[in-house]
Parts: structure tokens; sequence; C-alpha cells
């Protein structure tokens, strides 16, 4: 997965893009699940995202201002 960030004058902007197929099937269940994730940086540094997909493999990347702890219910029907 490859992101990139840019600085505006509202603050940031993020997009994304799968590299392969392997990621995109992965990186969708868990998006189908939550959403959210934490974008870590080197610095070891975090900040709270909202993945939004943007085509086949591509995303856009927007700050979660919500508080992360939230009730969450999934359940995955047996085939």
């Amino acid at each position: 997965m490859a992101v990139d960030i840019a600085a505006t004058d509202a603050g940031w902007r993020a997009r994304g893009r799968l590299v392969s197929d392997e990621d995109h099937e992965a990186f969708g269940f868990l998006s189908d699940l939550d959403p959210v994730f934490l974008l870590r940086f080197e610095d070891g540094s975090s900040v709270a995202v909202t993945v939004c997909p943007d085509g086949h493999r591509d995303f856009v990347l927007t700050e979660h201002a919500d508080p992360l702890r939230r009730s969450v219910e999934n359940r995955i029907a047996p085939e």
C-alpha cells in the first residue's frame, strides 16, 4: 500500500493506493468491519483516520474526529 499525505490550507490531504489484489481483498475486509484505522508514523506518533474507498484500489483518508472507543457489532453468517 502506498499513501501520499500533503499539507493544504485547511490542514492535510491523504490518498492511498493498494499495490496488489491480495491487499485489496484483505484491506476491503478490514474496512468493512470498521473503516477507522490508526495511521502510524516513523516517529511513533499516530492519528485516527477513516478510510473511504475511491475506486478499485484507491482510497482517501480523512481525520476521524469521533471517539475511538465505540460499540461495534458485526456478525458473520456461517456458510
